[in-house]
């Protein structure tokens, strides 16, 4: 054991001696490029300026990254700040727009796009992954969303709002522009914590439906429909969207929201998961469909190993 302990230290000190030389060789490259406002320092306590005047420090934690520094990329240097391998020291926004400059000197592009490797976007995978990202427990979500546990970005009207009153907000503007009418039967596809159909059928007077494949979303959105006495108006089902026509009939809703959920389907299911929202609408029937959509035409993910650690 203490053999063992001399040569990790040993070896730790010859890596680290690698990594300087390395460092030290980037950081030239970077300011006979025209520099970045970017220090970076060892766990050896050795350090390299990048530019003049720093106003951003990267301190390694853990020496077993000092290998990024061979080729750095965006997607490595992310996913060593989430595990805590490195510490940053200034503005957050700042050291990604930095992150990106630096990766960009050492050759790995994030302007290049990989191609799109093919998700499989099955009924079980897809079930699978909502569950292990969603089922963790709704007393974590509580933690940082609002208190009606909206999982989308809120509309700050004039930037003035909280959270919880910029998210009733983006809940009334989804309910306005379907223009939400008393009586109507309303179908959100990945409804979340129940946030929306909720607010539909209280102050929309519709009649709401709402879709997860999370137990943990449903489970906490049936108990605030108990207990907000929306039963009757308002229920949440634990179903795939590719089940609804079989399970709740064609062409029975007047209105259809789909809000931050078709992101998550598949570029080649886009076509099937429209088809299966129109069929369950009526003639004529309204639909809202809020998301993030991608720079790239393909969809392909961001360069520089930044799309991966989005994936992961």
């Amino acid at each position: 054991m203490w053999g063992e302990g001399v040569l990790n230290r040993a070896t730790e000190k010859v890596v680290g001696r690698l990594a300087g030389t390395q460092l030290s060789k980037l950081a030239g490259q970077v300011r006979d490029g025209g520099g970045l406002p970017l220090r970076i320092v060892l766990p050896d306590g050795e350090s390299a300026d990048f530019g003049e005047s720093p106003r951003l420090t990267l301190t390694v934690r853990d020496p077993a990254v000092l290998a990024q520094f061979r080729q750095p990329t965006l997607g490595g240097l992310a996913e060593a700040y989430v595990e805590g391998a490195i510490d940053i020291d200034g503005d957050v926004a700042e050291a990604i727009r930095i992150a990106s400059r630096l990766v960009e000197f050492a050759g790995a592009s994030v302007q290049a796009r990989p191609e799109l490797a093919p998700a499989a976007h099955r009924s079980k995978t897809d079930r699978a992954d909502i569950s292990h990202h969603y089922d963790v427990g709704n007393g974590f979500y509580r933690l940082w969303l609002d208190e009606e546990m909206v999982y989308s970005c809120a509309y700050f009207e004039t930037g003035g709002e909280d959270i919880d009153t910029a998210q009733r907000a983006k809940l009334d503007h989804i309910c306005r522009k379907l223009r939400l009418a008393p009586g109507e039967r309303f179908l959100d596809i990945g409804c979340g914590w129940g946030a929306l159909v909720r607010h539909a059928a209280r102050h929309y007077g519709v009649r709401a439906v709402g879709i997860t494949l999370s137990e943990q979303q449903a489970l906490l959105a049936r108990e605030r429909i108990a207990a907000q006495g929306l039963q009757g108006r308002a229920e949440v089902l634990l179903l795939d969207y590719r089940e609804l026509p079989q399970r709740l009939g064609e062409a029975g809703f007047d209105k259809v929201a789909s809000i931050g959920m078709f992101e998550h389907v598949g570029l080649r299911n886009l076509p099937a998961y429209f088809s299966i929202a129109a069929r369950m609408l009526r003639d004529r029937g309204l639909m809202l469909n809020h998301g993030i959509t991608s720079a790239d035409v393909e969809s392909r993910p961001i360069g520089s190993g930044a799309g991966d650690f989005i994936g992961r």
